[in-house]
């Protein structure tokens, strides 16, 4: 009891507050800041402009009432992180193990600040370190020893209970060092890929090099942390290669081999190597095998998030590959009509504006035929506000940046803009020499020289072919399933569309 009443006079001195958690307790909102955290909340405000409209239409100065309203509403739902409830269906044990955890340590620092009694602190840490040590939070446990030495020191007085304490600590320490060590050569190699999906096969031998150190960590400093950015890296060696093969080989065996370590990670820690493995399905042909994937992560994760579009994505390209137009043009009006889509990363956006291109060019030549619900859903597309959109995709010299320049060429041509055509053919002699090579890109090289034969055979399909069919032939010999790409690179398959370019020549 002696513990509890000094809790209390410690709250009590320091002249606590009512505790107003944002969205809870008021069935009807009794300030700005409440109705506009309901308004949030249930999506009838999106903007300024609309948060205005509503709340502060009849304010002398409305903007800088709502800058003060979304201050105060910005503080109370930072305030009311630290009670969410726990107790809910979709936290696993591991989710409510860390918050608790976190939440116990900044306790801990705050009554040693106000020094609180030592027994009210060590109690704590000694909760805090068992905890840590059973979920593998390395950092909470390296803190947690932290108090702990220091109130063993004063409480004790014992030379040998404080020199296990320092064994304790330095363990930990080198699990920390090992787990910071994985996370950074997984960061390394991974940092590449987030705008760009060209090759990287120069980073070969270093990953190489990163593979063999972390294979030398010892195992009692080996944490489900480190094993999982440990596997991350074993992947990406195969990855900045494009080896699809082993690509999935190595997703499979991390999947596997984290398997009975799922307990003490992330709910989310399998998504890397899921969506690697769908990716080398997609790229390998593997739609069968891809599509089960695809599923399997619906199944699981349903929600509406970060991860949700780039699934999307990827059963998106299932159907741009395997020619299903009409189920192609489904998926895209679901995912890109969700709201959630805007708050997506600009390099992520960028994606979604690029597989609007295609879906356009798809209609515009008659393969997806929207009814007419989805005619009101599809807005109004035009290449040049497309072009102004796509900036970090026109950076990506070797990646994505090869579509959006084809499809600049595949809308002239329909729209039968022919000097145009000629015009952007000119350019991409230029850039295909600069910036292309073979060994990474070469089914782009082929597909670009087939599209300059376009104007040399005046627009008409047997001269076309004719001087395009040594460069046809070139890309059939390297079919995309064995190409040193992304398979993101094409969302439609050059073969296909060749067919739909031929499609639109004369004669």
């Amino acid at each position: 009891m002696k513990d509890l009443i000094e809790l209390v006079q410690v709250v009590s001195k320091n002249k606590a507050k009512n505790l107003e958690i944002i969205g809870q307790g008021k069935k009807t909102p009794s300030n700005k800041t409440e109705q506009l955290y309901e308004l949030l909340h249930s999506g009838k405000v999106r903007s300024r402009e609309e948060a205005i409209e509503i709340l502060f239409k009849q304010n002398q100065n409305p903007e800088q009432a709502l800058n003060k309203t979304i201050k105060k509403l910005e503080k109370k739902l930072l305030t009311s992180i630290l009670f969410v409830d726990l107790n809910q269906p979709k936290f696993r044990d591991i989710q409510k193990a860390f918050y608790l955890g976190h939440q116990d340590y900044a306790i801990l620092k705050i009554l040693t600040g106000r020094s609180v009694s030592l027994s009210v602190r060590r109690k704590l840490a000694e909760k805090l370190y068992r905890t840590a040590l059973k979920f593998e939070f390395t950092d909470l446990a390296i803190l947690s020893l932290r108090q702990l030495r220091s109130t063993y020191l004063l409480t004790e007085g014992n030379p040998n209970l404080l020199e296990r304490i320092h064994k304790q600590l330095e363990l930990q320490l080198k699990k920390f060092e090992a787990e910071l060590l994985a996370e950074e050569y997984y960061q390394n190699l991974a940092v590449h890929f987030v705008k760009s999906r060209a090759s990287y096969s120069f980073l070969e031998p270093e990953a190489i090099e990163y593979v063999k150190k972390l294979e030398k960590i010892p195992d009692d400093h080996r944490t489900a942390s480190f094993y999982l950015n440990y596997y991350r890296v074993k992947m990406y060696r195969y990855h900045i290669v494009y080896d699809h093969q082993r690509v999935l080989q190595s997703a499979n065996e991390a999947m596997g081999a984290l398997s009975p370590k799922k307990h003490l990670l992330a709910p989310t820690a399998f998504l890397t190597f899921q969506i690697s493995a769908i990716s080398s399905m997609l790229h390998l042909g593997h739609y069968n095998e891809a599509k089960v994937e695809i599923n399997r992560y619906f199944e699981e994760y349903p929600a509406v998030n970060h991860n949700w579009f780039i699934i999307k994505e990827y059963e998106l390209l299932l159907y741009l590959h395997t020619g299903n137009y009409q189920e192609a043009l489904e998926v895209f009006l679901e995912a890109f009509n969700k709201p959630e889509r805007t708050k997506l990363p600009s390099v992520y956006q960028e994606r979604w504006l690029l597989m609007e291109a295609f879906i356009h060019y798809l209609v515009m030549v008659e393969k997806a035929k929207p009814t007419l619900k989805q005619e009101a859903q599809l807005k109004g597309f035009k290449l040049g506000r497309f072009l102004n959109q796509v900036a970090e995709f026109s950076k990506d010299k070797q990646g994505a940046n090869i579509a959006v320049m084809a499809l600049q060429i595949l809308f002239f041509l329909r729209q039968n803009k022919q000097s145009e055509v000629i015009d952007r053919v000119e350019a991409l002699k230029a850039y295909t020499g600069r910036h292309l090579r073979k060994n990474d890109t070469y089914r782009s090289s082929c597909f670009i020289k087939m599209l300059t034969q376009i104007p040399l055979g005046h627009f008409h399909k047997r001269t076309v072919y004719e001087r395009a069919k040594k460069y046809i032939k070139k890309l059939a010999e390297m079919p995309l399933s064995k190409a040193p790409q992304s398979s993101e690179m094409e969302p439609i398959p050059y073969e296909k569309l060749w067919e739909l370019t031929y499609e639109a020549l004369r004669g």
